[in-house]
């Protein structure tokens, strides 16, 4: 089973105000363009089948843009510019989502002063 290997494309557009306008479509070489990532695990003869049956269920569910996404990214984004390095950024992510895990929006005083 042949499996196709993924090409970052070198015509990327920095000001572009759009994700579709990312890249230079008219200057990119047509053999550059590649499928998403999410498919490539399958050969051509998997994914026509899938097509084929209608049957996408063994596609991995990943989610894309949802609330939990754009929450990550946020505090993703927050937590690069509170703390230098790799390490601290990732343990300052856990802190944040197990703190909010721990005090939800339903918290009241009672649920802060048991902790301590």
């Amino acid at each position: 089973m042949e499996r196709r290997q993924f090409t970052s494309p070198k015509v990327m557009n920095f000001e572009a105000e759009s994700y579709r306008d990312l890249l230079y479509w008219n200057k990119l070489d047509k053999s550059l363009l590649t499928e998403p990532p999410l498919t490539m695990a399958y050969s051509d003869d998997e994914l026509k089948e899938f097509a084929s049956h209608g049957d996408f269920r063994k596609l991995p569910d990943i989610p894309c843009h949802n609330q939990a996404i754009e929450r990550n990214v946020q505090i993703t984004t927050q937590s690069a510019a509170a703390v230098i390095g790799k390490d601290k950024r990732h343990q300052n992510i856990l802190s944040t989502n197990a703190s909010r895990h721990k005090f939800t929006k339903d918290s009241n005083k009672d649920d802060f002063y048991s902790t301590l």
